[in-house]
């Protein structure tokens, strides 16, 4: 039975216990949410290099106490400039380096915390050059992976070398040094982005890529810089809920939730059967209604924010065609702290070890991001160069009132899940905004969700009754495992009285601390 962390200083949840650790140090030694929450995500990039090591992308929500605003951070990377349409006209691959984009995350810390934190970078990524140099124990999930994934990790003698060392699979509990990163995050502290994106590890990084046939290069890495958008924000059950747009399909939360509550999904409580067949037909819309919306921001516009106005109106057509993008490795922080800020964030390589790409002596494990575009000739998020491929990223944070941000920080959430994730996340608030659960009655219950190859999916942990009932209705819904990789792993936080309740999903490695 999962148990509610309570605090009524600050809460900090994270994909993994270090990571979760590191953040309460930083929030108990005086540091904000922003601080914190960089602190986690660079132990994160360190312990579990498979779902979200230095090559990755990242998704912020930042809630400023002091305005009462939420505010947007895109920190994804770009495709090379060589990426062309007629290159990948056969198709993107899974693996190698020409899945490879830029990445991202690095340059979306670096922004954070100059822009909201209290501490220099450098500063905060301590504890990650400690875990890098010094190795964690190597776990269960981590493991699980890289049996997945074992044929791209072969493919590439460093990542072989890392992660399937003479040829053998990594044992729980052993220990595992990444010196080479070590050595990366030390020149990030001490120079900054600039050293990851324009100087040594960048060139370095891009020249190996280059020499196994990428197509990445020095100048992509340069012209990398992240962008701070406005978020997108929808009104559900007295609250307002704010997700990222485009490239992010965060929008996709926001219109199932519109469509539940108004179709009454306060009043389906205790049904569990019809609540599910209400969620997945609410996201078959959500996602009809988002078709041709979600790619790059210079491409998107503001199209996804209009369908949102639209359907808050009533009207119900869909702008155009488009692809859904789908990825599974993820993993997620959220900080609260004593004034009130919130940070909701999200990084990840993509699927399990990304590329399978680790270049060389950077030590760093590199994103298959360029699998997020389609190779569709008019499609809006059609493969081109230095162009952000659609995300299945969606950070998420909860004020109180509709229809302004002001209203107080009420919930901080998120979850790893591709293409599962807008589903789990709306589960999870009709369960506890609509129906009253707690969040930990909420995160146990079982869930369905979304494969990478388009398949909803159903945990078996549900009664016998509910899944006839759900099948019956919607024939094409798979049962699988409680805690398959598209169930997620949620992390929320929500204000308890004087402080705060916070709990972290079992299906894969998380935790929750408060104070």
């Amino acid at each position: 039975m999962l148990r509610s962390v309570r605090g009524f200083t600050g809460m900090v949840g994270a994909g993994h216990t270090l990571a979760a650790a590191e953040g309460l140090a930083v929030l108990k030694s005086g540091g904000n949410a922003v601080d914190a929450a960089i602190a986690a995500a660079g132990v994160l990039a360190v312990v579990a290099p498979h779902e979200c090591g230095l090559g990755s992308d990242m998704f912020a929500l930042v809630y400023e106490a002091k305005t009462g605003k939420v505010h947007g951070l895109n920190a994804t990377g770009r495709s090379p400039a060589a990426a062309t349409l007629e290159r990948f006209r056969d198709g993107i691959p899974e693996s190698g380096p020409l899945a490879v984009s830029v990445p991202g995350m690095v340059g979306g810390w670096q922004e954070a915390a100059a822009r909201f934190g209290t501490r220099p970078l450098g500063s905060l990524l301590s504890a990650a050059i400690g875990y890098a140099e010094n190795g964690f124990p190597v776990y269960d999930v981590m493991i699980e992976n890289a049996k997945e994934k074992a044929a791209a990790i072969k493919a590439n003698p460093d990542c072989s070398a890392m992660f399937m060392p003479g040829g053998r699979m990594l044992t729980e509990g052993e220990r595992l040094r990444q010196p080479a990163l070590a050595a990366s995050l030390r020149a990030i502290a001490r120079d900054g982005p600039d050293a990851f994106y324009r100087g040594p590890i960048g060139k370095s990084l891009a020249a190996y890529i280059q020499s196994v046939g990428g197509i990445l290069s020095a100048e992509d890495m340069a012209a990398y810089e992240p962008l701070w958008q406005e978020v997108v924000s929808a009104g559900f059950m007295g609250h307002t809920v704010h997700s990222m747009p485009p490239n992010s399909w965060g929008s996709a939360t926001l219109l199932q939730l519109m469509a539940l509550e108004r179709e009454g999904i306060a009043a389906v409580k205790g049904n569990e059967a019809e609540a599910i067949i209400r969620g997945i037909r609410a996201r078959k819309l959500a996602y009809k209604l988002l078709a041709g919306c979600v790619a790059d921001p210079a491409v998107a516009g503001d199209h996804a924010r209009e369908v949102l106005a639209r359907f808050a109106r009533g009207e119900t057509t869909a702008p155009g065609k488009g692809t859904e993008s789908r990825g599974s490795d993820t993993s997620n922080v959220i900080v609260v702290d004593a004034q009130g800020n919130a940070v909701s964030l999200l990084q990840s390589v993509f699927v399990p070890f990304g590329s399978g790409v680790l270049a060389g002596d950077t030590g760093i494990l590199l994103n298959n991001r360029m699998r997020g575009f389609s190779t569709t000739e008019g499609d809006p998020n059609c493969v081109a160069p230095s162009k952000r491929p659609a995300q299945t990223l969606t950070p998420m944070l909860v004020t109180q009132g509709v229809g302004k941000s002001g209203g107080g920080i009420s919930a901080a959430l998120n979850t790893p899940g591709g293409p599962g994730q807008t589903g789990t996340l709306a589960q999870f608030l009709v369960r506890t905004l609509a129906w009253g659960e707690t969040a930990a009655q909420a995160i146990a219950a079982p869930r369905w969700a979304m494969t990478l190859k388009g398949r909803f999916i159903l945990e078996e942990s549900s009664p016998a009754d509910v899944r006839a009932a759900v099948l019956a209705q919607e024939p094409e819904v798979d049962v699988t495992p409680w805690g398959s990789v598209n169930y997620g792993s949620l992390i929320a936080f929500f204000r308890d009285g004087e402080g705060w309740a916070g709990c972290a999903d079992s299906r894969r490695n998380a935790a929750v601390y408060g104070y």
